[in-house]
């Protein structure tokens, strides 16, 4: 019994004299405060600790040598690394305000979207396809083209192309579109063309509410009834208002867009209801409605990033 007490005393004794101890504290270099939360490590380890609330902190380390590499570092803090005396007096460590600019995380647009559109009325065969040339080729443009049909006289034809935004991922920000659009209905009589160019002013959030994109454009229009003479034609300059909204939260997943345009004589509306669904996939409906001609289209898209 006394030899295995003898046993056990050896080795505690010797256990203790294999570690060491680093201790000290952690202060704000200008401040001089002591800053609590602090990670210290033994560096190249996951051997170390944290510091209290009022800046100490304290952890054993082995006894390899006589002297150890640590870690210190805090959000906000320029880490630093240093060797400090194993076993030595206590260490004051101080920390400067890191002023290099803190990563941002930016929202990933899909590179490519692939749609199918499918009209209620007078286009029931469609497809869309969006490209975003800053993804794909580092061209800070995206392309759209749209094309439905009913395989007979009817069809409906969208290009448009979105220019570079400016302040893209900070408010207020401004994005800037050109859109061409062809509709040919002889079922509801019209034959339109249309060159718009949009602006979308987005301001940002109040009182914690994120406000929409508003939406201002010109553009040039011609309507005519494909079965009249040619005096029942409307050709001239327009003006633009509409909303975007793209931030409706889970689980709502919401996106939905309104567009008036008020060409000489008549208005053209336009609209669009989207809803977010698993594996980066989309179904809304679209609207299009200029004079005699109103179309509901379904959408099925699928998001490429």
């Amino acid at each position: 019994m006394r030899l295995l007490l003898l046993l056990c005393s050896c080795l505690w004794s010797s256990l203790a004299f294999s570690q060491t101890t680093i201790s000290g504290r952690v202060l704000d270099a200008k401040s001089g405060d002591g800053l609590p939360g602090v990670t210290v490590l033994q560096t190249a380890t996951t051997n170390g600790t944290s510091s209290d609330a009022r800046g100490y902190f304290s952890f054993t380390v082995p006894a390899q040598s006589d002297s150890v590499a640590l870690t210190v570092s805090s959000i906000g803090y320029a880490t630093r690394r240093f060797r400090v005396a194993a076993g030595n007096a206590p260490v004051t460590v101080r920390l400067a305000v890191d002023l290099k600019p803190a990563p941002v995380c930016y929202f990933a647009p899909a590179w490519l979207q692939l749609s199918l559109l499918s009209g209620v009325r007078y286009a029931p065969v469609g497809a869309r396809v969006l490209l975003d040339g800053s993804a794909y080729a580092r061209v800070p443009l995206t392309a759209t083209a749209s094309y439905q049909t009913d395989f007979a006289r009817n069809h409906a034809l969208h290009l448009g192309l979105g220019l570079p935004s400016i302040r893209r991922f900070r408010a207020p920000s401004l994005t800037e579109n050109l859109d061409y659009q062809q509709l040919r209905a002889p079922a509801a009589n019209t034959a339109f063309d249309s060159y718009t160019a949009d602006l979308g002013v987005y301001i940002g959030y109040l009182g914690g509410v994120r406000l929409p994109t508003f939406v201002l454009g010109t553009g040039y229009a011609r309507w005519r009834q494909t079965d009249a003479d040619i005096s029942s034609a409307s050709t001239g300059y327009g003006y633009t208002l509409g909303l975007r909204f793209s931030a409706f939260p889970a689980p709502f997943n919401v996106y939905a867009s309104a567009k008036a345009t008020h060409w000489p004589t008549y208005w053209q509306w336009q609209g669009s209801l989207s809803h977010g669904l698993p594996r980066n996939f989309q179904a809304g409906v679209a609207l299009n409605k200029v004079r005699n001609y109103t179309e509901l289209s379904l959408l099925f898209t699928r998001y490429f990033y």
